[in-house]
């Protein structure tokens, strides 16, 4: 009979979930409050995408050859991150070192991503039975929760609560990680000579479309995580009313990740993972009109049938796709496209305040969320900014041209 560990499992979903949300929601606003310009936050987030993107298909082939366990892996990780966190919040760094420790962290966090789907595939494989869509709708829960409270507590605190509540959620991790001892049958030993006849990508051929997919489909995704406290803040809100949208975003994937077994069985993965793309589209669309705060609550409703069905079914659509022994580094390519998307974005964003998409994001007009006006400094800037250079569409050509390539190489 075999073992169920679904609640541990959602448990270990949620908790890193909320570890990683003052991070994947509040980046933005943490390196603002250091002092960093829009334009060197964009080059920071890039570099550290960048270095994401490289290492998670590495660390995950140190898992597949079992050098080390996933949840071995995760430990050490996690243990890195809160001592980034602990110098972080007590030791005094300049500027530039503070914002160099914090990319560090982010780094790790997303390289623990691929690690933590693995982690659940593996179970499954060595005869352990989980609801992987209960065990994703928790961490959608947990980290609706956590954004729900952490945006109002952030109001009140101020900005070193980041570091501070990434040490305290880190070690609900760890704890969770260390006592997770879960009884399995022992792994099966598969032949390197597969892996020495053929490369990655020539075993799977479809898997290259695929990456390049993500990378447009959500490349619209990321900028908007990127500017999503500069459009609260238009239309009236601060982190309180951006600890709402992300509240309700993440709520609204609960029900999809709770039903994904029966949609699974009944439309298949690969169905599934295209209508998350499609689904992407019409949330970016509807943010983009959103002209108030209620209007962007409503945009972000959307979430359930996009990020609420990718983060299932892509795990499902690799598993089914690729051998056991390729599945942690085929989990992994699939979350470094995601930030392959994010490494364009956050380039494009570094210019930005002076290239057409700043015009877009930052002074659309009063119908939507980018209005720029002298009332407010900050759009302003960056409306002028639009207006006086012409060369970044250059750059952001060449930024996409070069992503291009660099994708039809792999």
């Amino acid at each position: 009979m075999k073992r169920n560990y679904t609640i541990p499992l959602a448990n270990i979903n949620g908790l890193y979930s909320v570890f990683f949300m003052p991070v994947f929601a509040y980046t933005t606003v943490y390196l603002l409050h250091l002092g960093l310009s829009n334009s060197k936050i964009g080059m920071l987030l890039a570099a550290a995408n960048l270095i994401a993107v490289v290492s998670q298909p590495l660390v995950a082939s140190v898992a597949d050859r079992r050098i080390r366990t996933h949840k071995g892996l995760l430990l050490i990780q996690t243990l890195m991150i809160c001592a980034q966190c602990a110098v972080l919040l007590f030791v005094p760094l300049p500027i530039w070192l503070h914002a160099v420790f914090f990319a560090a962290n982010i780094v790790l966090l997303y390289t623990m991503q691929p690690l933590v789907n693995a982690l659940a595939v593996d179970i499954m494989a060595r005869g352990g039975q989980i609801n992987f869509g209960i065990a994703r709708a928790a961490s959608s829960l947990y980290y609706s929760a956590a954004t729900l409270i952490f945006g109002s507590i952030l109001v009140k605190t101020g900005m070193h609560l980041v570091p501070a509540s990434m040490i305290l959620l880190g070690a609900l991790f760890l704890t969770a990680m260390y006592f997770f001892r879960p009884q399995l049958d022992p792994p099966h030993t598969y032949s390197e000579s597969e892996d020495l006849q053929s490369h990655f990508f020539s075993r799977y051929p479809i898997f290259v479309p695929v990456l390049v997919g993500i990378v447009g489909i959500y490349f619209n995704y990321s900028i908007f995580n990127n500017y999503a406290i500069h459009i609260v803040r238009h239309l009236g809100g601060d982190s309180s009313q951006l600890g709402v949208a992300l509240s309700i975003a993440s709520f609204s994937e609960i029900p999809a990740m709770i039903s994904f077994n029966y949609l699974l069985r009944r439309f298949g993965a690969t169905r599934l993972f295209q209508l998350s793309s499609v689904f992407y589209g019409i949330k970016m669309l509807l943010i983009m009109l959103s002209g108030s705060i209620p209007m962007l609550y409503l945009a972000q409703t959307t979430q359930a049938l996009s990020y609420g069905l990718y983060s299932t079914s892509s795990v499902y659509f690799v598993d089914g796709m690729m051998n056991p022994n390729d599945r942690s580094k085929g989990q992994a390519f699939i979350t470094s496209a995601c930030y392959s998307r994010k490494c364009l974005s956050r380039a494009l964003r570094w210019r930005l305040s002076r290239s057409l998409w700043g015009a877009l994001y930052d002074g659309r007009g009063s119908g939507g969320f980018g209005a720029g006006s002298r009332s407010d400094p900050q759009r302003y800037r960056l409306k002028k900014k639009a207006k006086t250079s012409s060369r970044p569409r250059l750059v952001n050509r060449v930024l996409v041209c070069s992503l291009q390539y660099i994708l039809s190489a792999l």
